[in-house]
């Protein structure tokens, strides 16, 4: 499996590095910068000189040498939680000069800011492997304040392996002077095995035996340090004041008779101890002491502990009393009862509080460090799983924010909570919203409604609703499409709530099937009602009538009437129109919708009778035979001449056939509304 994430040195970064390690010079890393890759993830390139989408450039947080691995230099930067709200797939390093010295990519992840809802620190790492990493300057901006947990657990565990410590006292655990001293009242040095031995083998000093340090599990004569202890005389194996007493008088009544004993035996004794040598030349100690009778005072005094001691930091002079505060632990039951979940101060012991409410209670966590820019934090529950939260302090100015609550599977955030939209109660979007597969709208495969696109197209297609009405227009509602280069086609609802439907260009459809009928209802705003239309069929459309000299309601169809008064259409069947003179003297004295017989142009005959009806219907005409209205409208016509007197004269020639152009038939029709 090839590699996918990783990170390379540019060419201006090697030249760089190569050039300052031949000359002894340094590269000065100062910047590391981050791109979401352009919207997708980057393939890094040694001929980069900058990231291809850069969202973020800032100074280094930490720039160190791998403790492991000398040649390689580790560089981090912390992004805090108000910057954010893009991706980070690309991460770059430049030196002061802003020269790209190394680019890589990373696992796609989103970095949020804090307004978005749900904010995070984030650290960026990127391990640079070079040939020698003197060639590089460690030095970072003193003004970068954020530091990763890596090197602040680095800095911490650096000063625990020193020596910067304070000295210890009687009230606080600290670094302490080694003292071999039996005979010092000092309370800051700490006696050393030799001081202890000493009294030991002197057995003048037995309460000066200790171990050392004890641990917390150490039982004083089968009691167990975990709880106040109360010794007696009788538990040590020891006598009581009265015993004592006997005792003494007994030892010292002895003691006067081997005073007696030994002026008895002086000279035999000083042959055999120098009574300078106070008993350090006595052989066997153990015997001498055996012989005084002191080995059971010697063998209790060995398991006993000092008065002096202490147990962190208590002294043994009386009962001792330690709880977990004293030994830096949480109690294992409640530390104390407050009233109300704020109750517990920053600066409160650690420990485990109840915080008391109307009708129940809450568990407070709380934990104080008392140092840093965090000195406290707390965690607060609820019974049965009802949410968890927390809070921090600041500095020493306390808890300055309420509690903030996590998010669990009890209680999950609402689509507010993250700026979504929910899919079950809707929302709406603010901002462009970019799909990368369709849209589909709907309950079921069968009835949606879908938006798709291939990709293919060389201009995007934007689909917008917009109005003019309120600015004083008449377009109510405009459903628009179109491209780069300007509309395609619209849809507008006007003031007159009249629907109309546009298109940029030509209109084609695939089946012209009563295409010309739907033609005429879309585009029936622009023919005034009235108007006589040519029609290719012999049935009228929907909303038009037939010009065949039908009547027609006036009240149902004013629009019509205001054409035809009479209440009539015209009857345009086998008709001609003719356009009205209106004045022009071509065809004089004519009004609108009047009829007009045709002109008599050929056929004859010499009866000057003036009555041509005998002739019965014409034989002799051009063309179809004459109709009886026409033969009514045409028998007692005759021509007209100019004698030779210049006088008008008719002939007894009658004409019978009228003439006829060529012509195409179409049914007639008007708009009806």
């Amino acid at each position: 499996m090839s590699t996918k994430y990783f990170a390379l040195l540019t060419q201006l970064g090697a030249d760089k590095l190569a050039n300052a390690a031949a000359l002894g010079t340094k590269i000065e890393i100062t910047h590391m910068a981050v791109g979401d890759g352009g919207g997708k993830l980057p393939t890094p390139d040694t001929k980069q000189a900058k990231l291809i989408n850069e969202k973020r450039r800032a100074a280094i947080n930490t720039l160190s040498i791998d403790p492991k691995n000398t040649n390689q230099i580790i560089a981090e930067q912390v992004i805090p939680e108000n910057e954010g709200g893009w991706w980070i797939r690309e991460i770059g390093l430049y030196d002061k000069d802003g020269v790209l010295i190394a680019v890589g990519n990373c696992a796609e992840t989103y970095k949020p800011q804090l307004q978005e809802g749900s904010g995070r620190t984030q650290t960026i790492r990127m391990i640079l492997i070079v040939s020698s990493a003197n060639a590089v300057t460690l030095k970072v901006d003193p003004s970068v304040v954020l530091a990763t947990r890596e090197y602040v657990d680095d800095s911490i565990k650096k000063h625990a392996n020193s020596r910067n410590h304070p000295d210890a006292t009687l009230k606080e655990k600290g670094f302490v002077i080694l003292s071999s001293a039996v005979d010092s009242n000092s309370e800051i040095h700490a006696a050393t095995p030799k001081a202890v031995k000493t009294a030991y083998d002197l057995a003048k000093a037995a309460d000066n035996n200790a171990n050392g340090r004890v641990p917390a599990g150490r039982k004083v004569n089968g009691k167990a340090l975990s709880a106040d202890i109360a010794l007696n005389a009788g538990d040590v194996g020891a006598y009581n004041t009265a015993q004592t007493d006997a005792k003494v008088n007994e030892v010292r009544s002895l003691a006067n008779t081997a005073n007696q004993n030994a002026a008895n035996a002086n000279n035999n004794a000083n042959t055999r101890l120098e009574k300078n040598k106070n008993g350090a030349d006595i052989p066997n100690k153990d015997e001498f002491v055996k012989n005084l009778g002191l080995v059971g005072t010697v063998d209790l005094a060995k398991n006993a502990v000092p008065n002096s001691r202490k147990i962190n930091g208590k002294v043994l002079t009386g009962d001792v009393t330690i709880n977990s505060e004293d030994v830096g632990a949480f109690s294992r039951g409640a530390t104390t009862s407050v009233q109300g979940e704020n109750g517990v101060p920053w600066d409160a012991a650690s420990g485990s509080y109840i915080a008391q409410r109307n009708g129940d209670s809450q568990l407070v966590i709380h934990f104080n460090v008392d140092a840093g820019s965090t000195p406290a934090l707390q965690l607060k529950t609820m019974y049965r799983n009802n949410g968890i939260a927390y809070r921090s302090a600041r500095d020493r100015y306390g808890f300055e924010e309420p509690w903030t609550e996590f998010y669990t599977t009890k209680n999950r955030p609402t689509a507010v909570d993250v700026d979504a939209v929910s899919s079950l109660h809707g929302g709406t979007f603010h901002e462009h919203v970019r799909f990368d597969k369709n849209i589909i709208v709907g309950n079921n495969d069968n009835s949606v409604m879908k938006f798709s696109s291939n990709g293919s197209a060389v201009s995007p297609v934007h689909i917008q609703t917009w109005g003019n009405a309120i600015q004083g227009g008449n377009r109510y509602t405009v459903l628009e499409a179109g491209d780069n280069q300007g509309w395609l086609w619209y849809s507008q609802r006007i003031d007159n709530g009249e629907v109309s439907f546009a298109v940029n260009g030509k209109m084609l459809p695939n089946n012209y099937n009563n295409f010309d009928n739907r033609y005429l209802q879309h585009n029936q705003q622009n023919i005034p009602v009235g108007v006589p239309l040519p029609w290719p069929h012999s049935n009228p459309p929907d909303g038009y009538f037939e010009c065949n000299g039908q009547k027609f309601d006036k009240y149902k169809y004013p629009k019509l009437a205001m054409a035809y008064p009479s209440g009539i259409i015209p009857d345009l069947r086998g008709e001609f129109i003719r356009g009205l003179d209106n004045g022009r003297g071509v065809d004089p004295n004519r009004k609108i919708l009047t009829h007009q017989e045709g002109t008599i142009i050929s056929g004859f005959d010499d009866n000057d009778t003036g009555d041509i009806s005998f002739l019965g219907e014409p034989s002799c005409a051009f063309g179809d035979p004459m109709t009886n209205i026409q033969w009514e409208n045409t028998k007692d016509k005759r021509w007209i001449y100019w004698n030779s007197q210049g006088m008008a004269e008719r002939y007894n020639w009658w004409a019978y056939v009228s003439a006829r152009p060529r012509n195409v038939a179409f049914l007639y029709i008007v708009r009806a509304a």
